[in-house]
């Protein structure tokens, strides 16, 4: 690999790396005192969680760190690497809307923290994305983004009442949204020729002629045309 190509691979984990070594200096120098610092829904004190929160887990139990920067690691390099002149706007908007929607919606007096509202909702774009799209590399990406992480499925639902559903849930519509939003902009399928060709036949129609074809009477359009067929004449010179 040339070292142009290898920049060129490695560039998109530059800011997925910034904002997880954040997360983990911040766990590791304060972890307890930034939990103050999370999502309080309806709460003036809350709307700092809305940016803050992302870099912020549980004190007590490092895999709830860990669970989240690996997909954070991945998802964030395929946003960057994929939807280069997207990346920063949708990041924003799901950083944004994932945790808005957690402070306005959601009723009791719970304390949201984690990154895991941008995993779901950077996993949502880019598979819907690719759905939307139809473009044959970023489809292989969503295939491997449904395979990895095709069991986030479950975490929008309360199965437990100690992880923030809402935050997986709204982060995941954010990313649905965005896909569709920008559906038109970024990396798009390829269009062939044929596509653009104008149908002036109904079903009955291509029927009728299919079967003409078949009886021999009308020419195939399709079948191409063989050589004619020539003569070679030979004269023959004596020699005297």
């Amino acid at each position: 690999m040339h070292k142009q190509e290898r920049r060129y691979l490695l560039r998109p984990l530059i800011i997925p790396v910034i904002l997880v070594g954040i997360a983990w200096t911040v766990w590791w120098l304060v972890a307890n005192a930034a939990v103050e610092f999370g999502v309080r829904p309806q709460t003036l004190k809350g709307l700092a969680g809305i940016f803050f929160s992302p870099f912020i887990h549980d004190p007590k139990d490092v895999s709830h760190l860990i669970n989240n920067s690996l997909p954070l690691l991945f998802l964030g390099w395929a946003l960057f690497y994929f939807y280069r002149e997207l990346s920063w706007k949708v990041l924003a908007w799901i950083w944004f809307l994932s945790g808005f929607w957690v402070w306005i919606a959601v009723q009791d007096e719970s304390v949201h923290i984690g990154a895991s509202g941008i995993v779901y909702g950077l996993a949502s774009f880019l598979f819907f994305s690719g759905v939307i799209r139809r473009q044959r590399n970023l489809m292989g990406l969503t295939l491997i983004v449904s395979f990895f992480y095709g069991g986030m499925v479950w975490g929008v639902f309360p199965y437990d009442l100690r992880i923030s559903w809402q935050s997986h849930l709204f982060g995941g519509i954010a990313g649905l949204i965005l896909a569709i939003v920008y559906r038109k902009k970024g990396w798009q399928r390829e269009k062939y020729a044929w596509e653009d060709e104008v149908v002036t036949e109904n079903f009955s129609q291509l029927n009728e002629r299919h079967e003409a074809v078949l009886h021999g009477k009308i020419k195939d359009p399709n079948e191409i045309d063989e050589d004619p067929p020539f003569t070679i004449n030979y004269e023959f010179v004596s020699k005297e």
